[in-house]
């Protein structure tokens, strides 16, 4: 397979990567939300040895359906168009789940909804294909020895498998249903990720392929863990994979891999007791859905609104690093071990002496360098953010391709003038950029750096905020 030729089918993005920067930063400014995540219960059938919420039996007075409809329209009069059905222990298993699925199925949202697939049978398939529902499943393992003893229940890899085919009977995925596989990075999995990987591409699934936090069940099960250069390998690994035999390109970095999580900007979750957390991993209660308003919570909270504004008040390594403004680690995994959900991502291997390592082992030798020292920082600065956020998935490109050629049109030219910008802290009269001067990433950087007085920083001399 040549390496520009995309043998996955074009599907509907899962995990919230269809916002674009300019819409994200419009949610920041007022106040508002993209997406809602729903933990409605923490009920579930497995024990996963790794699960972040230590989920098994339900909860004291869990949120009901008509306080789960109020926080929903709440979202949505702030400018949700996504709602995320977490769960927290199993979704199917809330007593209300097709009830809810129905309700948000007949908004002007997008449904998704993570589920461990054991308790997918036909006729749910087809529900939730019939109502457009986007779906991702766990899969940690193609061993049923392996996938049993994570799930911490005898005969789940067999429930899984089966709830996976029935979901590709149904139609799964398409353009219209997206499709995905959730699989958490860990000791017992880590030989296998990049069949798991594979097995995902070539049916046009999207891998959703995390680091563990180590939060709930995780924190205790230490013979899971796995090294930060460890998970680097892995992580570099899938991206030549992609590379190579997908035509995919994109920057490996931690937590997600090939995807970036930027939901601290403009999501939250609801927990199935009704507490409203940042994310799942920042387990910070900022307020309850049942005594204030998700607009009240976002103008008041001061953990809100230093996680919406990350950026500019992260802390350490992360701060300088030529990935600030596309990247800030796990916001989960710094509080969890360090306390501090403005601390640089511990598991984070680009900056410092992780990235060095990186470096000797010949693996993305570029992440290891800061603005400092990078003569070329803006140029792939620009680079990284278009693979991650406005170039079409399967489009190979480098400084000197033409914009044209990999489809950017003036909404995704204006999008790389926020992300410089809020990456460099400087503003670029836009008026002054012609379309001549726009027909590569290496022109576009060097008429930005002309007129914002960013030469400096693109030349080596400068460096990030």
């Amino acid at each position: 397979m040549g390496a520009n030729e995309v043998r996955a089918p074009a599907v509907k993005p899962i995990a919230g990567t269809e916002f674009s920067p300019r819409e994200i930063e419009d949610a920041v400014r007022r106040g508002g939300l993209l997406s809602l995540e729903l933990e409605m219960t923490r009920a579930c059938n497995l024990r996963c040895i790794y699960c972040y919420a230590q989920a098994g039996e339900p909860m004291e007075n869990e949120i009901r359906f008509e306080e789960l409809v109020d926080a929903v329209q709440q979202a949505t009069d702030l400018g949700a168009r996504k709602m995320v059905v977490l769960g927290g222990g199993e979704p199917c298993l809330y007593r209300e789940f097709r009830r809810l699925v129905d309700y948000l199925a007949d908004l002007d949202t997008v449904v998704e909804v993570f589920t461990n697939g054991t308790l997918i049978d036909r006729d749910l398939a087809g529900f939730l294909y019939d109502r457009g529902v986007s779906v991702v499943v766990k899969r940690n393992s193609g061993d049923p020895q392996t996938q049993d003893a994570l799930a911490g229940s005898p005969g789940t890899f067999d429930q899984i498998r089966n709830g996976l085919n029935l979901l590709l009977e149904a139609g799964y995925p398409d353009e219209n249903h997206g499709m995905g596989v959730q699989t958490v990075i860990c000791r017992r999995n880590l030989a296998e990720i990049p069949q798991l990987w594979r097995w995902a591409r070539r049916r046009g699934i999207t891998p959703y392929f995390e680091c563990m936090t180590l939060q709930g069940r995780a924190a205790h099960t230490e013979s899971l863990h796995v090294t930060t250069a460890e998970v680097r390998r892995v992580f570099a690994e899938l991206c030549r994979i992609d590379r190579e035999e997908f035509g995919l390109a994109w920057t490996p970095h931690p937590p997600l891999v090939a995807l970036s999580c930027s939901r601290h900007l403009y999501s939250m979750v609801v927990k199935a007791n009704g507490d409203l957390y940042p994310c799942v991993g920042v387990t910070i209660p900022v307020g309850n859905i049942r005594r204030e308003r998700l607009a009240d919570v976002i103008r008041n909270s001061p953990v809100i609104d230093d996680l919406r504004h990350v950026y500019e008040r992260i802390k350490g390594p992360c701060r300088n690093c030529r990935y600030n403004g596309l990247c800030y680690g796990c916001r989960g995994n710094a509080y969890q071990l360090t306390g501090d959900y403005l601390a640089s991502d511990p598991c984070c291997w680009v900056p410092g002496e992780a990235a060095e390592e990186a470096q000797e082992d010949g693996c993305a030798e570029e992440c290891s360098r800061g603005p400092a020292s990078e003569p070329n920082v803006l140029c792939r600065s620009l680079c990284d953010f278009m693979r991650t956020q406005l170039v079409a998935e399967g489009v190979v490109f480098d400084e000197d391709t033409s914009f044209a050629a990999v489809g950017l049109d003036s909404l995704g030219l204006m999008e790389l003038l926020l992300f410089v910008e809020r990456r460099f802290g400087v503003e670029v009269p836009e008026a002054e950029l012609t379309r001549a001067n726009l027909h590569s990433v290496r022109a576009f950087a060097e008429c930005v750096g002309r007129l914002s007085g960013l030469g400096t920083a693109a030349s080596g001399e400068a460096g990030g905020p």
